[in-house]
């Protein structure tokens, strides 16, 4: 979580009370370095585990954002440095270096017996690097230089210039997408949310920030709201809007922020017909609909189609055909164009770059690249091919991510042929076996250097676990 800001220089000494920590008994974090060179009782670095299910109710965990739960577990990790630092009889804390990591996923555990079983991990590992230090007895102010990080565990980026200008911050991006008053949610026979086909692409601002967008291979676009709503623009217009189209599968989906306006399927076609409102019940609504493949048409002179799926429970007899998406088009073409128009990466050496060895910057216009997954708590990420994706700041790559398949279906050997492709370890022994320093969380391995940081997921913890994700923090 950086905070980007450009602060005036002071000159002058800041003279703070120590006494502005969230608990006046508990020792404070630094935002500023002390004007009397402190002493340092002691270095540590931690490794913080805390699971999400002590800190919030699984009805919380269900509806509460990534950001959020990674944020609450962050202050509880905060305090469990100033509470180490009051056990040490320590003035202060000052953090040089910090980093976070969210995993929320279903792993394989094996008991006693070997039998595998499934249960879901969702906890945040926080990475610490720290100083207990004690303050001089006769000099306790602070200076206006900042610490590594402040007292809230952002990072901190200070420049000599004379104008203060508050930038906006990812986290800012995620609060405004999700409180933006969006229009009402009506889907009509050519319209969705207030936007009619064959309207301008400057209408769709009135639903706030998209979630990522998209360039397909007929030069037209396609910009996602939420995680399942999708508007297609070619030659500048309005030409196709659906709901639980197939643009990105799942792992894809789930690379984007929970939206509270989009993806709670609070959307409306007319004589009150919702998410999942039974077929019986839209045949008597719209007794002149026809069948389309997978659609219905509402009737001929109308463009709305509706989408339904047959849905066994257990507490009936017989399945149900549930309505669960739309697609309103300018013509009878129901399925959009899914292929996607990447970047050029021949002047990449992506080998190098997942294999670093010394301090590298590796530079991109990042105009040139649209296809992009634009809310995300780690914040906007580039996607350069079906795997990869880059973070961008300015125009250098600051982080990239080689993942699991985020638009189609992949087989594991075709996975692993990525991974062999640009010499990456398979699984977690060979992982260990290149980078013998690496740490060991279970079923994640971390690396810290002075150069870059790295962060390695494995299917579980065994020795054997096959690689699912790699991030390299340049």
């Amino acid at each position: 979580m950086e905070i980007n800001r450009l602060k005036v220089a002071l000159s002058m000494a800041l003279v703070l009370p120590l006494t502005a920590s969230a608990s006046e008994d508990l020792p404070q974090i630094l935002s500023y370095i002390p004007n009397c060179p402190p002493t340092i009782i002691k270095k540590v670095d931690n490794n913080d585990v805390i699971e999400a299910n002590q800190i919030f109710s699984e009805k919380e965990i269900e509806t509460l954002s990534a950001q959020v739960i990674q944020n609450k577990a962050l202050s509880r990790g905060l305090l469990r440095l100033t509470e180490n630092a009051k056990t040490l009889n320590a003035d202060a804390v000052i953090i040089n270096n910090l980093h976070t990591s969210h995993i929320d996923r279903y792993v394989r555990v094996y008991d006693e017996v070997v039998r595998p079983f499934v249960r879901e991990v969702n906890q945040v590992h926080i990475r610490t690097s720290v100083d207990y230090i004690k303050l001089c007895d006769n000099d306790k102010t602070l200076s206006s230089n900042r610490t590594p990080y402040n007292n809230k565990g952002a990072q901190i980026v200070q420049s000599d210039v004379v104008i203060s200008v508050d930038m906006q911050t990812n986290e800012n991006i995620l609060i405004e997408a999700d409180n933006y008053e969006i229009p009402s949610p009506i889907i009509t026979p050519s319209s969705a949310y207030g936007i009619s086909i064959q309207d301008s692409e400057s209408s769709l601002d009135s639903l706030g920030p998209a979630s990522a967008q998209l360039l397909l291979s007929d030069g037209s676009k396609a910009f996602a709201y939420g995680r399942n709503l999708w508007f297609f623009v070619k030659k500048g217009k309005i030409d196709k809007i659906t709901h639980n189209v197939n643009m990105l599968n799942s792992h894809g989906k789930n690379m984007i922020v929970y939206s509270e306006n989009f993806d709670s399927n609070s959307w409306v076609i007319q004589e009150d017909i919702r998410y999942r409102e039974n077929l019986t019940r839209v045949s008597l609504i719209f007794p002149e609909k026809e069948k389309h493949g997978d659609y219905y048409k509402v009737n001929n002179e109308s463009n709305l189609y509706l989408k339904f799926e047959t849905y066994n429970s257990s507490y009936q007899e017989e399945p149900e055909d549930l309505l669960n998406g739309f697609v309103v088009t300018s013509d009878n073409n129901l399925k959009p164009n899914t292929n996607i128009a990447f970047s050029q990466l021949d002047k990449f050496d992506l080998k190098s770059m997942f294999n670093p060895n010394k301090s590298s910057q590796y530079s991109v216009v990042n105009d040139q690249i649209f296809n992009k997954i634009l809310l995300n708590d780690d914040g906007e990420w580039a996607i350069a091919s079906n795997n990869l994706l880059f973070n961008i700041e300015g125009n250098n790559i600051t982080k990239i991510r080689l993942t699991e398949s985020l638009l189609e279906e992949q087989s594991e050997q075709q996975f692993l042929a990525i991974l062999n492709k640009y010499n990456i370890p398979t699984n977690k022994a060979d992982f260990i076996k290149r980078y013998p320093n690496i740490e060991d969380n279970f079923e994640t391995l971390v690396l810290n250097s002075s150069d870059y940081s790295m962060e390695a997921n494995f299917a579980s913890y065994d020795d054997d676990a096959q690689l699912i994700e790699l991030t390299i923090d340049y």
